[in-house]
């Protein structure tokens, strides 16, 4: 890696993003920026607005460290150890599934659902997330739902580690628990909503992965030859956890809400069955009514 001549805000991003376009990271220019903004400790628009501004010598070289793993494919989520997810700072690392922006709209449409089907009252609705990796989405629906009470499940104790810590950095405690299990294992009520962003990568294209997604646990991504085995394992079980009424929720992959809803249908348990679009126009998310 060349030296960097100065030591101005300009010149800085303008060697990070050279450095990351050499490494061919996606979006240089944004992974620069952001990568420099959390160096600095400012936001994005001041690396602009103070772009003449020396830097000090600490600060630099924290930022020459953050290019040097991010041009080692290592994601900035991980070098960073934050997200953000549904306008909330999530503590991340390698332990967990880093948030996508399209999980977003699987809290959106829960959100909606519980607005337009239940009335709150402290302790009535009941929400189960089976797999919840970093607690994203634990924490977005209690921040959302103050009056619910939320179970979250998860196999890998890091992974609940990680959830306990963005639990208790939002303060959402008495509202949010969780219990380390396979799926529905060790539970024994009944919820008014289920929900999961199960992995659900197929192999052909977990082979095709960019380089930064190796860096994720796979038994977060992998879901099976054609990416449906955690579909066909939590469909059949959830009569027996869903409240009359309740709903079940998913995340589904890029063409797979077709047999999704075959799974769902084949119960002859589920009605209205609704499959919602992302902001790309690409069918996201399965959401269907327990009808007994």
């Amino acid at each position: 890696m060349s030296i960097i001549n100065g030591s101005r805000i300009s010149t800085l991003l303008e060697w990070g993003i050279e450095q990351l376009t050499q490494a061919r990271v996606p979006e240089p220019a944004l992974e620069a920026q952001l990568l420099l903004s959390q160096a600095l400790r400012m936001k994005k628009l001041d690396l602009f607005l103070k772009k003449e501004k020396e830097i000090a010598k600490k600060d630099l070289t924290c930022f020459k460290k953050y290019i040097v793993l991010r041009r080692q494919r290592i994601p900035a989520s991980y070098i960073l150890k934050n997200a953000q997810f549904y306008g909330l700072d999530l503590f991340i690392n390698k332990g967990v599934l880093i948030p996508r922006p399209e999980t977003e709209l699987l809290v959106e449409e829960i959100i909606k659902a519980v607005a337009s089907r239940w009335s709150l009252v402290a302790g009535k609705l009941k929400i189960l997330e089976i797999g919840v990796g970093s607690g994203a989405i634990v924490v977005a629906l209690a921040k959302n739902l103050n009056q619910a009470s939320i179970l979250g499940t998860d196999t890998s104790a890091k992974a609940l580690r990680i959830a306990r810590k963005n639990i208790k950095k939002h303060r959402v405690e008495t509202q949010v628990k969780l219990i380390r299990g396979s799926l529905f294992a060790r539970l024994k009520e009944k919820f008014d909503f289920i929900v999961s962003n199960p992995p659900y990568v197929t192999e052909k294209d977990f082979a095709a992965l960019q380089p930064e997604v190796g860096y994720e646990p796979k038994a977060a991504l992998y879901g099976g030859k054609d990416g449906l085995d955690f579909y066909r394992k939590i469909i059949p079980q959830a009569r027996y956890y869903l409240q009359p009424g309740g709903l079940l929720a998913f995340e589904i992959g890029y063409g797979q809400a077709g047999k999704i809803k075959q799974l769902l249908e084949k119960e002859q348990l589920f009605s209205n069955i609704e499959i919602k679009k992302d902001y790309a126009g690409i069918e996201r998310i399965i959401i269907a009514k327990n009808k007994s």
